[in-house]
Parts: structure tokens; sequence; C-alpha cells
């Protein structure tokens, strides 16, 4: 039996390397020599050599705090796929996000075939709309919202998971260990920081693997219109022997007027596939799949592409891939992120791996032009919890808490554009609810990216929804005070200040009230009508400051002054 074992990185310094070639010299200095140890005890050593060896030192002894945390998983993954909060490791790039899930491959103890699966969905992916509403182009608009994408499974003939899977949060690496006859079968992955793409690395003898790709149906229940067919919303499925490739679009042309129509392509990229073929459905999976069997001699590499083409048309080859040059181009992005801050408690260390991990997932869910929902790009079902929105009546802002403290104002990105977006959909809404007053905007409880909404403009009882959404945009202002960013929000800002001058009502005490609003959603459990809710009079004055300070930076004067 012979076993190629391949270090994919820099080896002294990668969790990836099954075996390091160049050990450390004495002294633990990599590069050291006994001779230049004993040499810099002598008494005669000048102060500049001393120096030098400390600056030699210091960077290899003080290590960063975040590659100590390393995230495990003593058993498979109960909750993937589901409706709700995934259980399994999670990887990202801030748009496309995959949930691992995986299973042992043993019946009592006898090895049959373990399983490691990535489900896949992304930030800018959900049905597309109908006058303004996620429905899949049809009349029951509770089968709108965030939909997976679908993802890639590999089945390991006659092995077994030993050990725990893990997951490396400084850059976002999943690693497993498989056995089988032939021996170990090392499983390392990750979504490239900035590119859509799941690269999957398996290392070890030889070995039979089965690999699926899959995607959804779309909508459940009977089509309407009849024209759209038994498919929900459009898929396919098309395979060869070295690529698998499924297809779905978020609609259909003629339903979704006015909305650019998407459709996204997952191509996995492999070696040679035997008896490879596509399927309206495969064992286990639901929907269109394609398949084949890949087998591994030495090394091997599966990749999975995400491309966004317009519907119609032809989709293309993804480009040949350079691991090695992916990999040290993705642990670049997640040094410099590692870089903006950290924190050290050594009385605490699960204060410290809660707070690296939020950061972990903040990263992964929030980049691109699209926010992440209730579950962030981490849809493993088609028919989601909440339909996957953003819930603006406090979820949705909480993602960001910690972001401008934490010195990664870029990750807001994509939440303030998706508000700004909503903009034209918000005035709008004002105009038919409130037209007693003029030139406001008002945000329902619901919506997704590109100023589309999931239900309905309901606000579920409160009124806080468009203030509660700015808190972020807030934030971001009090620790930049940047003019371009007061002048790209400053309309919003006066939309928003607009309804509240209309709103409040000044009473004998005469003090400005909220008087009719809900402190819980449909003012539970009340029922009729909570006045003077905490959250909105606690947020009012820092918004009103705020819209104030921005309109002064820019030298407008401001009804809100």
């Amino acid at each position: 039996m012979s076993t190629t074992r391949k270090c994919i990185y820099v080896c002294c310094m990668s969790e990836l390397c099954v075996s390091c070639s160049r050990p450390l010299a004495t002294g633990g200095i990599p590069g050291s020599s006994r001779s230049y140890v004993q040499a810099t005890r002598q008494l005669h050593l000048h102060t500049v050599m001393i120096f030098n060896r400390l600056l030699l030192v210091i960077p290899l002894v003080v290590a960063r705090t975040v590659d100590r945390i390393v995230a495990t998983w003593k058993q498979p993954p109960q909750k993937v796929p589901t409706p709700g909060v995934p259980d399994g490791p999670l990887l990202g790039n801030g748009r496309l996000g995959a949930v691992v899930s995986f299973s042992s491959g043993l019946n009592g103890s006898h090895p049959v075939a373990a399983e490691v699966a990535f489900h896949m969905g992304h930030n800018s992916f959900f049905a597309a709309p109908t006058s303004n509403v996620s429905s899949c182009g049809y009349t029951d608009i509770t089968r709108g919202g965030r939909k997976a994408l679908g993802g890639l499974r590999l089945r390991f003939r006659g092995a077994h998971l030993i050990g725990v899977p893990r997951l490396f949060p400084r850059n976002g690496t999943f690693v497993a260990m498989l056995l089988g006859e032939a021996g170990l079968v090392r499983l390392t992955a990750f979504v490239h920081a900035t590119e859509d793409v799941l690269l999957v690395n398996l290392t070890g003898p030889s070995a039979k693997v089965d690999v699926s790709v899959w995607t959804y149906t779309g909508c459940s229940g009977a089509p309407n219109p009849k024209a759209a067919g038994t498919d929900r919303l459009p898929t396919s499925a098309a395979a060869s022997s070295e690529m698998l490739q499924v297809s779905r679009a978020d609609g259909w042309e003629y339903q979704a007027r006015g909305y650019k129509v998407r459709e996204f392509h997952l191509i996995a990229r492999t070696g040679s596939l035997a008896n490879a073929h596509a399927s309206e459905s495969c064992e286990g999976l639901e929907g269109p799949c394609s398949m084949g069997t890949l087998v591994l001699r030495g090394a091997a590499a599966v990749s999975l592409d995400m491309l966004a083409i317009k519907l119609g048309a032809r989709p293309k080859s993804p480009p040949s891939h350079c691991w090695s040059q992916l990999e040290a181009a993705h642990r670049e992005v997640w040094a410099a992120f590692w870089s903006k801050s950290f924190i050290r408690i050594p009385a605490s260390p699960v204060t410290e791996f809660f707070w690296y991990m939020s950061q972990y997932i903040l990263r992964i869910s929030s980049m691109g032009d699209a926010s992440p929902g209730l579950f962030g790009p981490f849809v493993t079902d088609d028919q989601v919890n909440w339909m996957g929105d953003l819930t603006l009546n406090y979820n949705a802002e909480a993602t960001y808490y910690g972001t401008c403290s934490s010195n990664h104002l870029e990750t807001l990105e994509p939440y303030i554009q998706t508000i700004l977006d909503f903009l034209p959909a918000a005035k709008v809404l004002a105009q038919g609810q409130f037209p007693q007053c003029p030139n406001a905007v008002y945000f329902p409880g619901h919506i997704l990216p590109y100023g589309v909404t999931t239900a309905d403009n309901g606000d579920m009882g409160q009124r806080q929804m468009g203030i509660f959404a700015a808190l972020p945009l807030i934030l971001y202002w009090r620790y930049t005070s940047d003019p371009a960013f007061a002048a790209r929000v400053l309309p919003l800002f006066e939309g928003l200040a607009q309804f509240w001058d209309c709103a409040l009502t000044k009473t004998q005490d005469d003090r400005l009230h909220d008087l009719v609003d809900c402190a819980e959603e449909l003012c539970s459990p009340d029922g009729q009508n909570q006045p003077d809710p905490t959250v909105t009079l606690s947020i009012l004055p820092g918004f009103f400051d705020a819209a104030a300070d921005m309109a002064a930076s820019l030298g407008r004067p401001a009804h809100v002054q």
C-alpha cells in the first residue's frame, strides 16, 4: 500500500499539513542554528545584535489569540438541512455560504460509507418578486423568500470518520479525517474569502468517492399558473466526465416583470469521473442532481463554483483552479481581517471563544451588496422559517452590534445598501398608509435585498421599524463622521424624521409622545395599544442627533435641525 501525502501550503505554518519537511531548529526558532544560539550568549555581543535577536523572537512567541480558537463536532449535526438555524460547521465569504453535514459511516462497528455534504446558500438568492413581493410569482405569498441553492455531497465507500471534525475560524477552513480500507483520507474545505467558490481537497491513498451535486425544485405546492410546469422555479442538471452541474433560477421572466431574473449554476469540477450522469432525483437528495464516481489516487481536488448568469445564457465552464494560489489569497484576506482587532481574556477562554466565533460568523455572513437575513447565507431548506428575510424589529440589526467596536465597518456595507435600496418602496408605503405625513418614509417588518419585501407591508403594529433599521447606520456615523456617508444616507434620515415629526403628539405635560404604537408584536398580550414603547423612545433622541449632525456636516439646512 502506498500513500501520497501532500502539504498544501506553507508547511510549517499550516494546520492543513500532514508532514513538515523543515523541523524547528534548536531554540524553537525556524532557521536558527545551535552555533547562533551559543553565539548570542557570549558577553561581547553588541547591543544591536541583541536587539535584532529580540525582533526575531517576539513575533514567534506572541501568537494570535485566534490561532487557539478551534470549533469541534463530537457528533454529526442534527439540524442540517433545516428550515431554521443549522448546527453544522459554517463556511462562507459573506455572500456564498456553506453548511457542512457529515455522517460517521458506521453501521454498528462496520464501516459502510461516510458522507460529507456542503449545503449551499447565497445572500442574493430568493424567489423573484411580483408587485415587489417575493412570492415565486404566485398567489401564495408565504412560499416566497430565501431559497437554498443546493449542494455538494461526497460519499466515501467503505470508510468512516475518525476523530472529530474541526473548524478553524482563523482562516475559515474545515478539516475531517476518514479511515478506509487503504488508509487515511484527509478532507479540507473552505469557501474562498473573495471568490464564490467552495474548494475541497482530498488527500490520501486510493479510494472511491461518489460525488453528487443537487438543487431544489422550487416552491412547494401545485404550480399556478399551470404554464410554470411541475417545477415552481426553473431547474436543470447536466454531467460530464470532468464536471457536474445543476442550475436553478429565482423566477420566470414572464412573471417577475421589471426584475432581473437570475440563474445560479452549481458546477463541481473534479478529476476524471466514472459513470457521470444527470437525474431528476438522487437517493437521499431533493430535486434535480448530477453524479459520478471519483477514484482518488494519492491526491485530488473537488471544487464547487457558484456563477450568477443571466437567465437563458449558456453556463460557462469555470476556469481551472490553482489550489495553492487560491489558498494563499484566501489566507491573506483572513489574516487582514483578524489584524483589525483582537481580545485577550485569560481568565475566561469561553468568552474569548464566543467573541472570535461571533466575529467569524460576521465575516462569513455579510459582504457584497445583499444583506444576510435571519439565517445569513446558510439557508439549507427551500421553505425556511419567516422566509429567511430581514426582520427589522431586532434581528437584522443585532448582527451588527459589534461591528464598529471591532473595527469591521466594511461588513456593514451590505446592510446599508439593502436599507437604502428599500427607500423608494418605503416612500410609497408612507404615502399609502400615512398620507397626512408628506415626504415621510415608512418601513414594514420584513424586507429582502434590492427593494423587495417578503410578505406584505405590515409592521406588526410596531412603528419602530424604520428607526430601528437606522440604528446600525447611526453607529457607523458615530464611529466615522464620514461626510460621504452622511450624503449617502441623509435622504433616509430626513424621510424618517418627517414621519416621526408627524407621528409624535405633544400632550398636556408639554412632552412629545408616541400614542399609537405597540411595544410587542401585535401589542401582545394587550392586543390593542401600547403607547410610548421603550425601544422607540430610546432610539429617537440618538436618531435625531445623528440626523442633525449629518445635515450640519454637509452644510445643509435640514428639517431635523
